[in-house]
């Protein structure tokens, strides 16, 4: 999956929703240096991963040929790739393991604390 592919998949996503699996910290893969990659991170928005991605198009980032570092700038054609900085073994983002990482995200509710001294749980009603 491509930059551009990754963000236009997000921005159709429910923005609010946290993903107990998704991604931050975007940076030049460690096997392919030309590609980005981001590294794994639990409990965090769609919003939030979509501006970690937002943040990286167009951006240079160091990486290393030949023992040397080499400057990358990552563009709507970059793809993609879920891994640890600095080291190579990531999984490639597809269409597939955004879905599997969206589908496993929650929506933040309202609270279901129930009154002190009660059994009932707070409900939105008057109760009248």
């Amino acid at each position: 999956m491509t930059l551009d592919e990754l963000l236009t998949a997000l921005g159709h996503a429910d923005q609010a929703l946290i993903l107990p699996n998704g991604f931050n910290n975007p940076h030049s893969y460690r096997a392919w240096n030309d590609e980005l990659a981001f590294e794994p991170t639990e409990n965090i928005t769609v919003a939030d991963m979509a501006a970690e991605a937002w943040g990286a198009m167009d951006e240079t980032f160091c990486g290393y040929m030949g023992g040397g570092r080499v400057t990358f700038t990552m563009t709507a054609d970059t793809p993609c790739w879920l891994a640890v900085e600095g080291q190579g073994g990531g999984e490639p983002i597809t269409m597939e393991l955004l879905a599997r990482l969206l589908a496993a995200g929650t929506s933040p509710t309202c609270s279901t604390a129930r009154p002190a001294g009660t059994d009932q749980p707070v409900t939105g009603t008057s109760g009248a």
